[in-house]
């Protein structure tokens, strides 16, 4: 699980996202559960935690 660096989050655009998804699913394989590491930060806005489903369809 993982895929999406955390640290990070706030600052990243879709796009960036998205490659990091890319890149961690085809390392991963089959069984990969997309996340932004372990965490996101506490002090992520409602609009900065909204990005990653809204990138994946959720």
């Amino acid at each position: 699980m993982g895929g999406i660096d955390e640290l990070q989050y706030g600052k990243l655009t879709p796009q960036e996202m998205a490659a990091q998804w890319h890149a961690a699913q085809a390392a991963a394989g089959a069984k990969y559960l997309l996340a932004p590491g372990c965490s996101v930060p506490d002090n992520s806005t409602p609009a900065e935690l909204a990005r990653l489903p809204e990138l994946v369809g959720a």
